[in-house]
């Protein structure tokens, strides 16, 4: 099982600008970030078992942010 180390909220301004906001699991503030780049930023961070496991996780999280930003 993987995990990722950051939580993510996409509230109205987010949706409106196509951002999102990124907290790490600590509490720290990582900013509000453009989708495609806080998709970079989470790629990294997602270990799978293999690739073809991080790919589907990539694959999940990048829907989950674009259903978001609707």
């Amino acid at each position: 099982m993987s995990s990722v180390s950051e939580s993510q909220k996409a509230g109205a301004r987010e949706r409106d600008t196509r951002t999102i906001a990124i907290r790490s699991r600590d509490g720290e503030d990582l900013g509000t970030l453009p989708l495609q780049e806080a998709l970079s930023l989470l790629a990294r961070e997602v270990q799978g078992p293999d690739e073809a496991a991080r790919a589907g996780l990539q694959e999940q999280l990048r829907q989950s942010l674009e259903r978001a930003a609707i």
